[in-house]
This record gives structure tokens, C-alpha cells and sequence, in this order.
């Protein structure tokens, strides 16, 4: 009688970070974490290609602290990654560094706008929600901190009833 054996195998993420001027990129530290209370946080460090993996089945944000962006570059947006059992899931994630990312210092929206995608209008685009973390807290997503960083270093002021709807965490509003 033969018996069947069952391989249990996780899921696995081979990831890539880029610079649109220097290609793979060594020595870079990503984060891998797991969105809610009480998430797990890995850390990787991508190999002589510009590579790392990952290997557990899960739903993660993937992505590039801003303390670990290397000089002269933007901090792309985080991606969501879903890792099924035996799957397998390529993550390109590109740096624009150079002349490129000068150009990106600047990207136009008004207060309002910034406010109300905080309240769950998508007003911004992944640019401009970038660029306001980065002159914000830089904590890795665009959330209240930020709007507030922005409202007080450009002296900006809200339409009425926008500020008193704002959420009271650093959470974005449902």
C-alpha cells in the first residue's frame, strides 16, 4: 500500500529594488509587515542583485522606510502583497533617484484636497501622498501628522467643518 505525503510549502515573495539610474540595488533594507494590532515586522536586506525573499503565507505592506531610502532618491509607496500556500509572488519596487526625483520634490494639491483624502475621498494621487509624508512625519504613509506638518509650514487654512472631521488617531478615517 502506498501512502501519500503532503508538503506543506508557504507561499514565497521575491522582491527587487531598483533605481531608475543605477538598476538592482545592494544592501537596501525593506520592511515586510502585517497590517493590524499586534502585526509581525520583518526586516530584509536585499543581496548583491538587488533581491531579497520572503516566505510565509500572508497579507503584508512591503516597502522602504524613509530613513533607508538612499540619498537622492523618493520613497515609493508601500505595496500590499497576499502570499498564498506554494505561490509565488514577484515585487518590483523602483527607486527614482537622480534628476527624476528633483522633480518630484514638488506636486501641486490644495489643503482641502490633502484633508479630504484623509476622510476617505481619494483625492491624492500615491505621488502627492508620498510628498507629504516625507515633508511630514515620515513614518511611512500619508495620515493626520502629515496634514497637519503641511498645514503649518504652509500656513494653509481648511474649508469649515473639514478640521473638526478629521480623525483623532493617526488612522485614516473609514
Amino acid at each position: 500500500m502506498t501512502q501519500g505525503v503532503v508538503i506543506n510549502c508557504p507561499g514565497i515573495m521575491v522582491a527587487t529594488v531598483t533605481s531608475s539610474s543605477a538598476g538592482p540595488l545592494t544592501g537596501v533594507q525593506v520592511f515586510i509587515s502585517e497590517p493590524g494590532p499586534g502585526g509581525g515586522l520583518w526586516l530584509a536586506t536585499t543581496d548583491a542583485s538587488g533581491r531579497f525573499t520572503f516566505q510565509q503565507d500572508g497579507r503584508y505592506s512591503v516597502g522602504i522606510a524613509p530613513q533607508n531610502v538612499p540619498p537622492g532618491c523618493t520613497q515609493p509607496p508601500s505595496q500590499i502583497v497576499t502570499l498564498v500556500q506554494q505561490g509565488l509572488v514577484q515585487v518590483d519596487i523602483p527607486l527614482t533617484c537622480g534628476a527624476a526625483a528633483q522633480n518630484m520634490d514638488h506636486v501641486d494639491f490644495t489643503a482641502d484636497a490633502a484633508a479630504r483624502d484623509l476622510l476617505g475621498a481619494v483625492t491624492l494621487s500615491d505621488a502627492q501622498r508620498a510628498y507629504l509624508d516625507r515633508h511630514g512625519n515620515h513614518d511611512g504613509s500619508y495620515d493626520l501628522g502629515d496634514l497637519l506638518a503641511f498645514l503649518d509650514r504652509t500656513h494653509a487654512k481648511l474649508a469649515p467643518g473639514l478640521l473638526g472631521a478629521m480623525p483623532r488617531s493617526k488612522e485614516r478615517a473609514p
